[in-house]
């Protein structure tokens, strides 16, 4: 961790055996959340920087995490198609979803939960077996005013929808730029544009957003 001005270490950590697929301040930024491929989320006190705790409970590498508003508690989304709930402070998981229903999000970036439902695409069960799945999304990101949300998926689009997200026949508009696979979206702190990264093609695109 470095100090945003000079560049000192302000830390450094080797808790995590495996490297880092994303990373997080909580909203007050007194505390940083790292999710790792080792299936972990390591949160630390930023103010004393040292580790305060781990959630464990992951059975896979852990993709992206979010907190909430309060900064208390941390969502967290995992290669499993897993999405999970803990405690900020010591790492606690919480067994039940719905004790956290009415929790408001710092941020979304989770492909997985309630708002962002209507992102995924819906399977015909008749649809002949010989053709292909509807690519699943890899990525997303909500807005900072929370209107919009933008999803990567699969095969290289992306899509942008009102954000929540809730209904399959939702409408977007798309987003054609990447040959393959998006594994990350991020809209820009004043929701000017949108930044996407491709996989396969390792391209970065940049969107501007029009109202």
């Amino acid at each position: 961790m470095l100090h945003a001005e000079t560049l000192e270490v302000l830390y450094e950590g080797r808790d995590a055996r495996h490297w880092l697929r994303e990373v997080k301040y909580s909203p007050d930024g007194q505390s940083f959340a790292c999710a790792s491929q080792d299936q972990k989320v390591y949160l630390y006190d930023n103010r004393q920087n040292i580790l305060r705790a781990k959630c464990d409970k992951h059975n896979s590498y852990v993709t992206s995490l979010d907190f909430s508003d309060d900064g208390a508690y941390v969502q967290s989304d995992a290669g499993d198609f897993e999405h999970l709930y803990h405690s900020a402070t010591d790492g606690q998981y919480f067994k039940l979803p719905s004790q956290l229903k009415n929790v408001r999000w710092f941020s979304w970036s989770c492909i997985y939960g309630w708002p962002v439902q209507g992102i995924w695409p819906t399977i015909n069960v008749e649809r002949d077996t010989n053709d292909p799945l509807p690519p699943d999304p890899t990525s997303c990101h909500r807005s900072s005013n929370q209107d919009l949300v933008a999803v990567g998926y699969q095969d290289g689009q992306g899509r942008v929808f009102r954000y929540p997200c809730v209904t399959k026949a939702a409408q977007s508009i798309p987003l054609t730029g990447h040959t393959a696979d998006m594994p990350a979206v991020r809209f820009m702190c004043d929701d000017t544009h949108l930044v996407t990264i491709g996989k396969a093609d390792r391209a970065i695109c940049v969107w501007k957003i029009t109202r």
